[in-house]
């Protein structure tokens, strides 16, 4: 089991390059899609509410500070995606308290920051809790127990059954 925990220096990212979170960049970015002209997302909450964001997301999932151009070429959006793609994984592992744990528990928290950003992700106090001390088929549920969870059913059942599957 050692092999497939991991546990990264918050400043040596070589663990860019292990097989399984390639997998995991990959993962999200299928989850995110990915477009070249800024838009402005709009969605319906679980409790009917009508939300219009208030700012242009780009790429794959970049949330621009403010829209200077209406086209962003591939070379961009992948730069862009590198970046935010790190910053994700240095906040998962900061999230899991630097403690090595297997690969699978450190690219589901990179993939829900991706998604929530570290705040929203820190506010899965049980679920973390869980995965720290091992207990993946609580952390599972526990993911699954939240409105994150309803609003993103496909995705959240996704990365709970990565999690409940841990041996």
């Amino acid at each position: 089991m050692e092999e497939n925990n991991i546990r990264i220096d918050l400043y040596n990212m070589e663990i860019l390059n292990n097989t399984h979170i390639l997998a995991v960049k990959k993962r999200i970015r299928k989850s995110e899609g990915e477009k070249h002209i800024p838009y402005q997302l709009s969605y319906t909450t679980t409790d009917g509410k009508k939300i219009n964001e208030d700012f242009y997301t780009v790429g794959v999932g970049h949330k621009l500070k403010e829209k200077t151009k209406n086209y962003y070429s591939t070379q961009e959006i992948n730069a862009m995606y590198d970046e935010d793609f790190k910053s994700a994984l240095i906040s998962a592992q900061k999230l899991l308290k630097n403690k090595p744990v297997p690969v699978e528990v450190l690219g589901v928290i990179t993939d829900m920051v991706f998604q929530m950003g570290e705040t929203g992700v820190s506010k899965f106090e049980k679920t973390l809790e869980h995965l720290n001390n091992g207990d993946y088929k609580l952390a599972s549920r526990e993911m699954l127990d939240s409105k994150w969870a309803t609003q993103t059913e496909g995705r959240a059942i996704d990365l709970s059954e990565i999690i409940a599957n841990i041996k």
